[in-house]
């Protein structure tokens, strides 16, 4: 057996057990489960011993072995949710905790800070602990940044007290316990570290564009450049919901991908391998920009694999395949829970499968919008069943909302950036440079505000369970499998042409 196909083995061996064991969350991986998995080793290196059998043993050791990771990644994330972990402290009493912060995310309402819990502060005595908290209070006293050493007085309660579907999406975060706090302070400042420079870069960027810029502007130049959504208003990002554009606010692969496809309809006049690096360029400084967290780290990554969906065909799917394996291992709470992991990997394989078939039939269509436009349905047809069920809201017009705005999101990120370096050195400068970014914003909201004002944009759909769900991507596959053997719909299954 070839190790290529050894490793396509072990990986969906992992996944597909990696997928049951939520149901099974947060209990660890029986005793019963370890001795199936020696069986299994036992068994299949008895047939390897055999000539006639030995393929059937390599493939056994295969699954077993990709068993045994996925069983012991689980069993990892369990015994972080041991006793001594801050989670077992979290009863709804007031405590105090004493951690490092490592993200800080404000909005209108409130602000939420993630703490890397060091310390229970009971009277004089300090209890070691470990594990991270999201803490929420209303305004802070002081700014503070990655690093710093904090004190905080206030409601711990457990991740059980939430909604269940909040409550997995904080336990993807590695997030264990929250916290309603009532007083926070620095202790100590962090030290200089890369990540510290970077998380005050931000709100220095931030703070640079509000005083450049009007609202709803800024807020959305923020969303778009710094990853930064909290200051839009409610009803413009209602309008990105209706007209299928929330993802371009988002950080994840799906959003980076897109980026990438309009900055390549751009530079449409260059050869396809000159747009390499503009588009690895722009990922990197994405990612920077927004902090390098470690959603923005997880969706640099996706938006890598997608410029590589983008221009190779050759061995993409295992790529796709090892890459969402290697993830999920590191991190089974957000592959079974973080839905920007979920809608980039639909996204990349929407594109791989799909990507080239809409290409051929959007031929006629000038190439500085093909490219767009066939990718954008290409993605559409593998994220909109999943989007229906999540968001219960499906977009009748995201296929002509994207044509339109995706083309504007690159010259804005780029004239934006611009704009802030001339902000940093002096405001009225940063307004002057700031002018065509305005123009092309004021084009943006202009079309997601009357787009998104159609009462036919887009409707609920209330009843897409999970069930219905399955069926449709069901349809979706064997759909798929008819075409690969049709000689008329081989473009599915074929390599974008040059």
């Amino acid at each position: 057996m070839r190790l290529h196909h050894a490793a396509v083995y072990v990986a969906i061996a992992a996944l597909l057990t990696l997928f049951l064991s939520q149901w099974q969350w947060p209990l660890p991986p029986s005793t019963g489960a370890w001795a199936g998995i020696a069986l299994l080793f036992a068994a299949s290196g008895a047939l390897v011993m055999v000539k006639r059998t030995r393929t059937y043993g390599q493939i056994g050791i295969c699954i077993a072995l990709g068993i045994a990771l996925a069983c012991g990644s689980v069993h990892r994330l369990v015994q972080s949710r041991i006793p001594g972990t801050i989670e077992a402290f979290a009863r709804g009493e007031e405590q105090m905790i004493i951690g490092k912060l490592v993200a800080l995310d404000s909005s209108a309402a409130f602000v939420a800070l993630t703490l890397d819990a060091h310390f229970l502060a009971h009277g004089d005595a300090h209890i070691p602990v470990r594990g991270r908290v999201r803490v929420t209070i209303r305004a802070l006293k002081e700014s503070m940044f990655y690093g710093d050493l904090l004190s905080v007085r206030g409601t711990l309660d457990p991740l059980s007290a939430l909604r269940r579907s909040y409550a997995h999406h904080l336990l993807s975060q590695g997030i264990v316990a929250t916290m309603r706090a009532q007083e926070i302070r620095v202790q100590e400042r962090g030290k200089a570290t890369l990540l510290r420079i970077l998380d005050r870069q931000k709100i220095f960027l931030r703070e640079a564009v509000q005083r450049s810029l009007s609202e709803p502007y800024a807020a959305i130049l923020c969303g778009l450049l710094l990853g930064l959504r909290e200051s839009i208003p409610r009803d413009l990002e209602e309008s990105f919901k209706r007209t299928g554009l929330t993802h371009i606010l988002a950080i994840s692969g799906y959003n980076i991908t897109m980026v990438i496809l309009a900055t390549e309809s751009l530079l449409f006049f260059l050869p396809r391998r000159w747009k390499i690096l503009p588009s690895v360029i722009l990922v990197s400084m994405f990612t920077l920009l927004t902090g390098a967290s470690a959603s923005a780290v997880r969706a640099a990554i996706m938006g890598t694999l997608g410029i590589i969906t983008l221009h190779t065909r050759e061995h993409t799917h295992r790529t796709i395949l090892w890459t969402l394996t290697a993830m999920a291992l590191w991190n089974p709470a957000a592959f079974w829970w973080d839905e920007g992991l979920h809608l980039s990997f639909l996204a990349i394989i929407g594109i791989l499968l799909y990507g080239a078939f809409f290409q051929r039939l959007f031929q006629k269509v000038p190439k500085f919008f093909r490219e767009t436009l066939a990718m954008t349905c290409a993605t559409h047809i593998t994220t909109l069943p999943w989007i229906a069920y999540r968001f219960q809201t499906i977009s009748l017009i995201a296929p002509v909302s994207n044509l339109l705005v995706l083309p504007l999101v690159p010259p804005i990120m780029l004239t934006g950036f611009w704009g802030l370096l001339g902000a940093l050195a002096w405001i009225p400068l940063g307004k002057i440079v700031m002018l065509p970014c305005l123009l092309l914003l004021t084009a943006m909201f202009s079309i997601i505000t009357t787009l998104g004002a159609l009462p036919w944009a887009s409707f609920t759909a209330e009843r897409f369970s999970f069930l219905i769900m399955c069926s449709v991507y069901s349809l979706i596959v064997l759909s798929t499998l008819y075409c690969s053997t049709r000689p008329i719909a081989a473009d599915c299954t074929q390599g974008t042409p040059q």
